[in-house]
């Protein structure tokens, strides 16, 4: 994700990651709600990557205890969560992409 005109939330940073679980039916349902939550907040949504189904990424052990948490954390009302948000500084090579 990267800040919309006007959001310092990264301190003039160009972009930032973040893993990010949510309630949703479809990987477009997904999409436009993780889209809104960071919309809410100043930042615009780049690209998912490795999207599929908590259970799937359960079952493939590639998921940390700290999102496990988080999913447990989702209902109506925190339709999406996300983890901690990785900055890229000015000078990283990914920063381009962010």
């Amino acid at each position: 994700m990267k800040p919309a005109p006007g959001c310092d939330l990264f301190d003039g940073d160009p972009g930032a990651y973040c893993q990010v679980v949510g309630l949703a039916s479809t990987g477009l349902v997904f999409r436009v709600k993780v889209e809104s939550m960071f919309a809410e907040g100043g930042l615009v949504l780049m690209e998912i990557e490795d999207l599929e189904p908590l259970e799937q990424r359960v079952m493939t052990g590639t998921i940390s205890g700290e999102l496990l948490t988080l999913a447990d954390q989702l209902s109506a009302s925190d339709p999406v969560l996300n983890h901690i948000f990785h900055v890229y500084s000015s000078d990283s090579e990914g920063a381009g992409g962010a």
